[in-house]
Formats: C-alpha cells, sequence, structure tokens
C-alpha cells in the first residue's frame, strides 16, 4: 500500500468514527456495515473523506469493528483490525462541525468546553477527562488482545487523543487538523516532553486555513505536514496585525505585569478584533473538516511549505492572550468579554473553527463563566457561616523517618473521594514521603474512596462507622494481640499508597506491600494527640509501626482539611448522555451534584428533562421562575422533602439544596435544624446558588440576545463593563410593549445580580437609568437585587440583617435600620425624607440619577432625644422641598443621662461612603 493510500485509510477511520454504530454491530467488518447502513441516520455516510469506503475493491472494507465507547466527558472512540495482520486502530472523534446543520454545535460546545479550547488556549485545569477516557478505552480493548499491533487516529479533538495516545505509549499516529497538546501534557503533569521521541511516531495533515490543525505546532507531539487547500483564504489584511500583537504578547509574557492591566488589555484587544475580522474574512467553505484535503478524485491534496500566514499567526496570538490574560492581577478586570463578541454577538459562531477560538475567549473570560469560581466560593463561605464541614482522618505512615507531614488545602489540586459518596472533594493530602494505609476492598487494583483508607468513614462488619482509623484496623487482628504483623491474614493485604504525583489517583507503582517499605508490624493502640500541625490539618492520633530492621517508625490519624464544594463526579463518566438530552443546556454540577444533563440522564421518571424543556418553552416569568426551582428540587433530590422537616425556620428542600451543592450537611447548636441565627444566613446562601444557576441557565437560553449585548471598554483602571447597547435595547423594549419590555429589565438584572456584578460602577448607572424613569422601574431594579430591602410608596420602617444590605425605602418618608454590615442606601429625587439609623460597618448613601454633589446640600443639625441631644447629618436636594436624608447621629451626641453625662462619639452610625450619579 503507498503512503498516500495508507493516510486515506487513516481519514477514512477517522471520519467513520462520527457514527454510531447499531449494537448488533461488533464483529461485522466495515463494508457490511456500510452496505447496511447499521449507523444513525443522521451520519453523512457520502462526506468525501469516506468516499474511498464504497469502492468494493478497498482492502479497509475488510476491517472488523471491535468495539466503540461514548461518555459523558465527550468521548466517542472505535477500534477497528486489519483480519489479516491482527493490526487495530483506535479511531477517537473529534469536533462535529457542520455550519449547515445547528445541531452539530451541540458537539462543537461541549467539545470546546471540554477540551478543544483547554488545548488551544493551554488552560491550566489539568487534562481534561476524555483523555483519560481514551486511555482507558484503548487498555480495555487491549487486555484481551496483549500482543496486537495497534496505533491512533483522529481528526481535531480526536487527533489530540491519539497525540497524546502516542506519548502514553508510544505507539503510532495519524491525525488530522489536530491542535498540539504538549504544553497541555506539561501543564498537567509538571514534566517536560522530548519532542524528538515522537518526531517520527506521530504525524498530523493540517489545512493551510485551518485554525485548531495549526494550532501549536512547536508543541506537538510529532510532526506536521501542511496541506495546500482546495479555498485558501489568505488573510493578508489583518497578519501583520496579528503578527505584531502575537510577538508581544507571547515574547514579552513576563513583562506584562510590568507594562500594566491597561495596555496589556489593550493589546489583547486589538488582537481580538484583528482576530474576529479575520476569522469573519475566511472562505466558510474552507472548514475544519477534512473533506478540503481531499482533490475531486479523493486524492491528498499536495503539502506546501507552510500555513495562512493570518492562521499561524492567529495561533500563537490565542496562546499570547491566555499567557496575558493568567499573568498578572488585571486578569480581574476582564469582567465583560473581548470587544469580538460585543459587535456582532455569537451569531459568527457557526462560521468558521476561527470564531469558535476567537469566541472561547469571551467564554472563558466573560463575566458569565465565573460562576463556579470566586462567586460560588462567596456562597460556600456564607453556608459555612453557619455550619462546619467535616473532617476526615485516614492514616499515614511516616516512610522516611522525618516525621509526619501533610499538605495545605489552599494549594492542593487533589480530589479524593474521602467520605465514599461518589464525589472526589478538593482536600489536603499527604506529603509525598509519607504513604496511606489502604486495603483494595473490590480487588479492582485501585484505591478510589475512604472505604479503602482506614479511618472515620470505613465500615465495620457490623455495618457501622468506625470511630477511628485505628479502630477499623483492630478488626483485622485475628489472633487479638494488640498489632497487625504477618501473623494476621490482612497483612498481606494491606498496601502503602505513596503518592508520589500527588494527583488523588492510586497508580500500580504507586502501590507497595508492607513487606516492601519495611514495615514487620503495626501497632493498634494510639495516643490521642489532637494537634494542628503547620497545614492546618489536625493529627488526631499517634501510634507506631516497627520496621523489618527493629526501630520504630510514626502512623498518626488525621484530620484533614476539606473544600466540599469543590468536586468531581467519580461516576459521571459512566453515565451515557443521549442525543435528546445532549440537546439540552447543561449546568455544572458541585459538591455532591451531577451536572444537570447527567442528572437528566439517570432520572429514569423523565420528569427532570420534562421540566426542562417546559423551562425553555414557557413565555412567562411567574412560571418559568416556579419551574426553576422545581428543577433545582428535583436535581438535588430535594422535591420529595416536607418544607417543614427541619424545624420550620427554613424550607427543608431550600436546605437540602444547599447541602448537596455545598458537600456536607447542616450542623448546628441545635442539630441539623438551623436555629434563627443560621436560619437568614442559609436563606441568603440558598437565593444566591438559584441566582447563580438561573443566570447560567437564563444565559444560554432565552436571555442569549440581549447578554450577548454587554460590551466593555478600556478606562483608566483597565477594562471596564458597558451597558449602554443593553440600555438601548431595553429602552426600546420598554416603548414597544411596556410588559415584556419590563420583564426583560427584570430578567436581565436577575443575570447580571447572579452573575455577582451588583458593585460594578457602569451597573449603577444603568440601574439610575431605569430608575429615574418611574417608580415602578425603580422597584424593578432594585428588587431584582436579592440583597435589597425594599419599601412601598407610602412611610415604611424597614430593617436591615448582619450581611451587607441593599436599602431603598421608595417614595414616602422611610425609617431605616441597616444593620452592621456593609450596606448601601439609595435616594431618587421624589423619595421624600428618609432618616437612617446605622449600626456598623463601611457604609454608603448612593444618590441616584440626576444627583450630583452640587445638587446637595449638607447640614449638621440638633434633634432631642429624652435628655439626649443628637448632632445629626442632614443631606437635602436643591429645588425639592421634602426630599432629604438625616443619618442619626453621625456627629456624635450628647448624653444627658445623670449617670453617663457628656459628649459621645458614634462612628459605628457614620455613613463612610456617599457617591453621587456621575461617580464621584
Amino acid at each position: 500500500m503507498d503512503s498516500d493510500s495508507k493516510v486515506i485509510n487513516y481519514m477514512n477511520l477517522s471520519a467513520l468514527v462520527y457514527a454510531q454504530f447499531n449494537n448488533d454491530t461488533k464483529g461485522h467488518d466495515i463494508g457490511y456495515i456500510m452496505k447496511n447502513k447499521l449507523y444513525n441516520k443522521d451520519f453523512k455516510s457520502d462526506k468525501p473523506e469516506l468516499s474511498a469506503l464504497k469502492e468494493e475493491s478497498n482492502p479497509l472494507r475488510s476491517w472488523k469493528y471491535l468495539d466503540s465507547i461514548s461518555t459523558s466527558s465527550g468521548l466517542r472512540a472505535a477500534a477497528f483490525q486489519n483480519p489479516d495482520t491482527g493490526e487495530i486502530v483506535f479511531s477517537f472523534k473529534g469536533t462535529d462541525f457542520d455550519p449547515s446543520n445547528p445541531k452539530t454545535y451541540l458537539d462543537t460546545a461541549k467539545d470546546i468546553a471540554n477540551a478543544d479550547a483547554q488545548i488551544a488556549f493551554g488552560a491550566s485545569v489539568g487534562l481534561p477527562a476524555q483523555f483519560a477516557d481514551a486511555e482507558k478505552f484503548v487498555n480495555s480493548v487491549l487486555a484481551s488482545r496483549p500482543n496486537a499491533k495497534y496505533s491512533c487516529t483522529g481528526h481535531s479533538l480526536g487527533g489530540a487523543l491519539a497525540q497524546y495516545m502516542t506519548y502514553k505509549t508510544g505507539c503510532e499516529s495519524t491525525t488530522f487538523n489536530a491542535p498540539g497538546v504538549g504544553d497541555l501534557i506539561k501543564s498537567a503533569t509538571g514534566h517536560s516532553i522530548d519532542y524528538n521521541l515522537y518526531k517520527d511516531k506521530s504525524t498530523n495533515y493540517a489545512n493551510e486555513s485551518d485554525l485548531i490543525g495549526n494550532a501549536w505546532n512547536d508543541a506537538r507531539v510529532g510532526t506536521s505536514k501542511t496541506i495546500r487547500s482546495r479555498f485558501n483564504s489568505t488573510m493578508v489584511e489583518d497578519a501583520i496585525a496579528i503578527y505584531k500583537m502575537q510577538t508581544m504578547l507571547t515574547l514579552g509574557g513576563p513583562l506584562l505585569p510590568v507594562l500594566g492591566g491597561k495596555l496589556t488589555l489593550s493589546i489583547i484587544i486589538e488582537g481580538i478584533k484583528a482576530m474576529a475580522r479575520a476569522a469573519k474574512n475566511m472562505v466558510p467553505t474552507a472548514n475544519h473538516g477534512m473533506s478540503d484535503m481531499l482533490t475531486d478524485d479523493g486524492k491528498m491534496m499536495p503539502t506546501t511549505n507552510q500555513p495562512d500566514y493570518g492562521i499561524s499567526y492567529m495561533g500563537y496570538l490565542t496562546r499570547g492572550t491566555k499567557i496575558a490574560l493568567e499573568g498578572g492581577a488585571f486578569v480581574f478586570y476582564v469582567y465583560g468579554g473581548l470587544v469580538y463578541h460585543g459587535a456582532d454577538g455569537v451569531c459568527k459562531f457557526f462560521n468558521t473553527a476561527g470564531n469558535i477560538l476567537a469566541d472561547d475567549i469571551w467564554i472563558r473570560y466573560s463575566f458569565l463563566r465565573n460562576l463556579f469560581t470566586g462567586d460560588l466560593q462567596g456562597i460556600f463561605d456564607l453556608f459555612s457561616s453557619a455550619t462546619v464541614a467535616a473532617r476526615v482522618d485516614p492514616l499515614i505512615l511516616d516512610l522516611n523517618g522525618d516525621g509526619l507531614a501533610t499538605t495545605n488545602l489552599d494549594q492542593s489540586d487533589v480530589y479524593f473521594d474521602l467520605d465514599s459518596n461518589g464525589f472526589a472533594e478538593r482536600t489536603a493530602w499527604i506529603d509525598v514521603n509519607d504513604g496511606l494505609l489502604v486495603l483494595d476492598r473490590d480487588g479492582d487494583g485501585k484505591i478510589t474512596n475512604g472505604q479503602e483508607l482506614f479511618g472515620d468513614q470505613t465500615l465495620l462488619s457490623n455495618g457501622t462507622r468506625a470511630t477511628s482509623g485505628f479502630e477499623a484496623l483492630r478488626e483485622f487482628d485475628d489472633n487479638k494481640d494488640g498489632k497487625i504483623d504477618a501473623s494476621d491474614i490482612v497483612y498481606l493485604k494491606l498496601k502503602v499508597w505513596q503518592d508520589l504525583n500527588r494527583d488523588g489517583v492510586s497508580q500500580a507503582e504507586e502501590m507497595k506491600s508492607l513487606a516492601d517499605v519495611g514495615i514487620k508490624a503495626i501497632n493498634l493502640n494510639s495516643t490521642v494527640t489532637g494537634a494542628a500541625d503547620a497545614m492546618g490539618n489536625i493529627q488526631r492520633c499517634l501510634g507506631s509501626f516497627v520496621k523489618t530492621d527493629g526501630s520504630d517508625g510514626q502512623i498518626g490519624e488525621y484530620l484533614l482539611n476539606r473544600d466540599t464544594m469543590s468536586s468531581r463526579d467519580t461516576f459521571g463518566d459512566s453515565v451515557t448522555i443521549p442525543d435528546d438530552i445532549a440537546a439540552l443546556p447543561d449546568l455544572q454540577g458541585a459538591g455532591n451534584v451531577s451536572s444537570l444533563r447527567i442528572a437528566m440522564a439517570k432520572d429514569e421518571s423523565g420528569q427532570l428533562k420534562k421540566m426542562v424543556l417546559e423551562f425553555l418553552e414557557t413565555k412567562d416569568a411567574a412560571a418559568r421562575d416556579e419551574l426553576f426551582t422545581n428543577i433545582i428540587y428535583k436535581w438535588a433530590g430535594a422535591d420529595k422533602l416536607d418544607p417543614k422537616g427541619r424545624g420550620g425556620l427554613v424550607d427543608a428542600r431550600q436546605l437540602a439544596v444547599l447541602e448537596k451543592f455545598m458537600g456536607m450537611n447542616f450542623a448546628g447548636t441545635n442539630g441539623a435544624n438551623p436555629n434563627a441565627n443560621a436560619a437568614p444566613l442559609l436563606q441568603k446562601a440558598y437565593y444566591k446558588l438559584v441566582d447563580r444557576l438561573y443566570a447560567a441557565m437564563a444565559s444560554a437560553t432565552y436571555l442569549k440576545d440581549i447578554i450577548s449585548r454587554v460590551n466593555y471598554k478600556v478606562g483608566e483602571s483597565g477594562a471596564v463593563i458597558e451597558f449602554a447597547d443593553v440600555i438601548n435595547d431595553i429602552d426600546k423594549a420598554i416603548d414597544n410593549d411596556s410588559v415584556s419590555g419590563k420583564q426583560l429589565l427584570a430578567d436581565f438584572l436577575r443575570v447580571v445580580y447572579g452573575s455577582g456584578l451588583s458593585n460594578d460602577t457602569n451597573l449603577l448607572h444603568f440601574c439610575n437609568h431605569f430608575a429615574a424613569k418611574s417608580p415602578e422601574l425603580a422597584r424593578i431594579v432594585y428588587y431584582a437585587n436579592r440583597d435589597s430591602i425594599i419599601g412601598s410608596d407610602k412611610s415604611d420602617s424597614l430593617y436591615g440583617t448582619a450581611a451587607d444590605d441593599f436599602v431603598y425605602g421608595g417614595a414616602g418618608n422611610d425609617t431605616l435600620y441597616g444593620g452592621i454590615g456593609n450596606d448601601t442606601y439609595m435616594f431618587n429625587r421624589g423619595d421624600g425624607a428618609d432618616y437612617i439609623s446605622e449600626a456598623g460597618g463601611i457604609d454608603a448613601v448612593r444618590f441616584g440619577e440626576g444627583i450630583r454633589a452640587e445638587d446637595v446640600c449638607v447640614k449638621r443639625v440638633k434633634a432631642y432625644s429624652g435628655s439626649s441631644q443628637y448632632y445629626n447629618l442632614e443631606l437635602s436636594i436643591k429645588g425639592s422641598e421634602n426630599d432629604k436624608i438625616t443619618i442619626e447621629r453621625y456627629f456624635g451626641y450628647y448624653d444627658g443621662n445623670v449617670f453617663s453625662s457628656g459628649f459621645k462619639d458614634m462612628p459605628h452610625q457614620m455613613i463612610e461612603k456617599i457617591i453621587f450619579a456621575d461617580g464621584t
């Protein structure tokens, strides 16, 4: 077979894996499958890259289809075998991208979210789950064929997976339009790669006009050949601009923090503008697929020396952008996305691979994509203020004799299912020089959860949990001599797991027997210590073991700190996502909650999927809100609970949702039922969580168009959000239909507040714009903030909480008590005479639209209360007879009580900030 034919064969198999084969096709040859169309109906078997398979004489038609896999991580792979030689080819599916078929956007988006964009941008988030799934699939097929020769192939992401298998196993691979994965591997493993080892092992064939296929060639496992495009789309106009910016960002990376946020972001913005123009100018038919690499008669197009200049530079620009955005503190100013998204929205997403990557920069750094990082952490902190996560205590062995050592939770990237509930939580861990005492109870050769450690999560033979690791180990003391040694059956079964790469995953080379590490016996007696170590973990008990040389070593029981909210679903990869569910929006899980799609797939009743479909179809806002609440309850398994089942101060369903997402049960002074102090904090945490989730769902569905109108500009302090286009759109919507327009305003603000932008200055201007139009709009604007305490149009007395409150009395003469948090009081023209009594915190008065510093009169006024004299601050609005704010005892008071007379300062009653409509 000539080399050209061999490459086309690999291309055929890379294209064939996009089919979903019928269950009864295993063992049949490819020719039989193609002839009888034993695959999904929407698979396009007439693609040019599959044309060779239609020829009856093609030897590839005799190859056997062995097996395939489809996982929740998005992996689809298949194995084919040459019946003559026994050689196996593993084919990995990539990004199924068809501009004419919007359904393929779902696959594109999922692949990019899971891996493609991580590869192209080199995000330091560890290897995507598809990589581990690919390795598992290859090993499972080879388990019954240990001597078979094999190679790998794939297109796009599938090609990246094939490259990874070359790195892991040394097998050969042939890939198409695949990005280099070397930097991703290095970032995830910490190991440098000697690329010379693979230059003859893997070859990537890349269309000269494809961005992904030419991304990071200098980090490619193997070599790359550039194939001339049938529809060359040279981007000469933008190539020079892109080149200049990619050079500055890539080569000047270390200097960027010195240059400062504004300059760096300006470079990035201009770069993304150029990328957007260039991507938009690409010929749509020169896409990311493989057909563009073939001539009309099915032969490979000739090679060329280098890819399109614009494509090449754009690939490096994405890399430089990633370096810049993650290179310094200025990244926190990147809230509103990068300017490409502002002009056209996401409508260009379907056109080219270039737009996919340009759009991903928006996705990765927009404020709506931060929902499950710092913002959710705030909810976790709020929940944690009402309860404390239980620590878990495995047994740790000092292997090198320098004392027991652990790692700090804040610096840990280890995820392990310590509490054996199917979710691996982020946890503090052991030092690489020490080891965990483990027992492979299910015999799978792995240590997967706390049940296989020795601690308070270990189940005893009577079905109860052990109170300590030493108690769990004592069950195996057959002769009751107070130690575990060779006279006990378990001695040969016990292992010491030394997690050398600190990944929380047990590998065969990390597992050693007690004899291997020189341990003769483990004493079962221990001393209670209760001491916190330097890393914040608590040594609960300390015992000893006897080495084979007769000396003693330390074994300790440690309560490890855990971040139970940050977790990974250990069973998620085993769940198959049906196509109808894959077509629905997804929400990320947290704590002990799987993703929404996985939950829908596991729900045998089908009710959860039905609710999501109803949510997407419902136009009525109140009905949609009720549906979303029911979705949350069902998703978290709280839908059947009695609302009053947790003491009555909080809705038991809401508390259960919080517990599931936070990954820990509530435990207060009254046990599982919150008291009057904890209940408000828990309720606030619940509503913030729901708003985060609602923001993610709404912005990806019915509010997608208005969200795409959020823009930004570069100011003195960096990039700031710009709402001008949104204001115009909502103004027009209100003018056209006041009911639907007002609902759009309320929905948009719920998403914005749900995304954690309540303190943004331009958001204040946005709110003031609408609040000044009418009291009704003002109420909509301020009610959207869940931290708001809103009055009526009459005279109200409003009471804040111990948290940070937003207080708005509205019309009428209101008395406002803010509490001890950092409170904000809103005041507009026409709001009457408000009286503020503060109790602490860093507080602010914010004046609404049209109220500037020169519009306010400031007075020190005296008031009497019994025998005392109050010295208050009065802020009155010029030109208005009744509009004023009085701040009680701002300047202190004179106490007339005979036992405590004298002047007293009252700093906790002061308002520290007064902010006018122009931001001053």
